[in-house]
């Protein structure tokens, strides 16, 4: 809790001298990661079968895209 107050405090100004804050994760290697990840999970979800079978098939492709634009869309953004 400290913490982000802190963090809130200086205006993230801490948290960027800490860490690179457009390393790896604002890469399209990265985006590309997401999606993948993203389909894995939905597909991994849509093999237990119930109301978390609605990931099956083109619905988990769609969320693993939708992952990646989203991604995507921050990097651009975020310039």
């Amino acid at each position: 809790m400290l913490g982000a107050v802190l963090l809130l405090a200086t205006g993230g100004d801490t948290f960027d001298l800490l860490t690179t804050h457009r390393g790896f994760t604002h890469s399209l290697v990265f985006v590309g990661l997401v999606g993948l990840g993203t389909l894995v999970a939905t597909q991994q979800l849509a093999e237990v079968g119930g109301v978390l079978g609605i990931f099956q098939g083109l619905n988990g492709v769609l969320v693993g895209v939708a992952a990646a634009v989203g991604v995507l869309v921050h990097l651009m953004v975020d310039r």
